[in-house]
Formats: structure tokens, C-alpha cells, sequence
């Protein structure tokens, strides 16, 4: 989890003062006089977190605001007119985009991945249409953890489940419970007992899956358990919290 965090942060300011550079070198190009770096990154804090408190309500309205404090700042520091600032914020947005676009193939890969519900079948944990942040820096998984993972019989399709069982525990599932290594285990996020007949010991890659809504979910009941190479990471953050 902290290493995560900490990788998520290193990107971010990473992503800062390449923006900052870009936008001292547009200051150049478009001759502003004196350009420094250490006003270019006031600039790109200030703007950035302007368009993020203003885009939460409204996109359009927040990419007007970070305009707006953008030359603001430009004709505080440099005197720039509209026109100036207008084409320095489109060139450098346009920069910083193609960038993000270059990078986003690894941090996906590697890193973070976004995610959309689009079933009932983990409430009331997650709800259809939640848009989640899936953590994929580690393949070591625990019990309770909430996964993203190929359905094993359809590699096309991505399933939202639970991890019940580890490798190499023994799984029952008998008169509603569901037993690991022979004792009952307790489900506080469930709300309905857990259908099926079920007696599946893991091989030590395996983890045994089920959806929170029992009742209407597809899952290691039906189609087995998920090796580790299926499991694309774990849940980390839901935006609609």
C-alpha cells in the first residue's frame, strides 16, 4: 500500500516539473521576459489545483478556471497578454497530453488501472457503475481482498470478485457456510448465506473467489478457481466514496 502511494506520488512530481519546463521553455518561445523555472512550477501548482477543485463540479468550468489563474500569473510575472497566455496554455496542455498518453501504457501495465463496475454482483460493497482504482504493483494477495481478474473460462471478460480461499487451503461450501481448512468463515460483508456444494482443496497458485451478492453472482462456484496470472490487482480506491 505505501509503496503504491509512494510510486503514485513519484509520478506526480515527476509530471510536475516536466510541465514546468515545458511551460519555461514556451515562455521563451514566446518571448516573455525572464522567464524562471521556480515561477512555472507556482504556476502549474496553482492552476492545476484550481482546474482540480473546480473540475470536480464542473470539467468545462475547471479547465476555464486554470486558464483564467494561468494568465493571471503570466501577466503578474511577464506582463503576457491574452493572446500569449491562451497559446502557451494550449501548446503546453498539448504537450503535456501526448505525454501522458506515452506513459500511460506502462502505468497501466504496471502500476494502476482504472476500472468500471458494471454488474450487482459485489454489492453492497461496490454498486454498478462505480469507477474503482485498481492497485497492480504486487501479486501477493490476501483473504478478504477485493480482485480484478480474468474469467478463467472467457479471458476476455474481466470479473470483480472477492478472495475467499489461499493457495493450497481446503474450501467447503455446505448449508449456506463456507468452511476454510475445516472452520467457518465469518463474513461480515455478506448479507445472505452462501448457495452451492463445494469441496475444492488449492494447488499453490489458486485463490478461490466469490462475489459479496451471493445469491446473483458468477462465480468460483461456477467456474473454479482463478490462478494468480489471472488477476489483473487489487482494488485500491473507489471514486464515488
Amino acid at each position: 500500500m505505501y509503496l503504491f502511494i509512494l510510486i503514485v506520488l513519484f509520478f506526480l512530481i515527476i509530471a510536475l516539473f516536466i510541465d514546468s519546463g515545458i511551460l519555461l521553455w514556451l515562455k521563451k518561445v514566446f518571448k516573455l521576459k525572464n522567464p524562471t523555472y521556480k515561477k512555472s512550477i507556482k504556476i502549474i501548482i496553482i492552476s492545476s489545483i484550481v482546474s482540480f477543485v473546480v473540475g470536480i463540479f464542473s470539467e468545462l468550468l475547471g479547465i476555464i478556471a486554470a486558464l483564467l489563474v494561468f494568465h493571471y500569473f503570466l501577466k503578474k510575472y511577464y506582463q503576457s497578454n491574452w493572446e500569449k497566455s491562451l497559446g502557451i496554455y494550449a501548446i503546453s496542455s498539448a504537450i503535456f497530453i501526448i505525454l501522458i498518453f506515452i506513459t500511460d501504457i506502462p502505468i497501466r501495465k504496471y502500476i494502476a488501472e482504472p476500472f468500471l463496475v458494471s454488474s450487482e454482483t459485489m454489492n453492497p460493497t461496490y454498486n454498478n457503475g462505480d469507477y474503482l482504482l485498481i492497485n497492480k504493483l504486487s501479486n501477493k494477495f490476501d483473504r478478504s481482498d477485493v480482485i480484478v481478474a480474468h474469467n478463467p473460462k472467457e479471458q476476455n471478460q474481466f470479473l470483480i470478485k472477492r478472495i475467499i480461499g489461499l493457495p493450497n487451503e481446503k474450501v467447503k461450501i455446505k448449508n449456506g457456510n463456507v468452511f476454510i481448512n475445516g472452520e467457518v468463515l465469518n463474513e461480515e460483508y455478506i448479507t445472505e448465506k452462501t448457495n452451492g456444494n463445494i469441496d475444492i482443496t488449492l494447488n499453490n497458485n489458486q485463490y478461490f473467489v466469490l462475489g459479496d451478492n451471493r445469491n446473483e453472482s458468477s462465480d468460483s462456484r461456477s467456474f473454479g478457481p482463478v490462478s494468480v496470472d489471472d488477476i489483473k490487482g487489487r482494488v485500491f480506491y473507489n471514486f464515488k466514496n
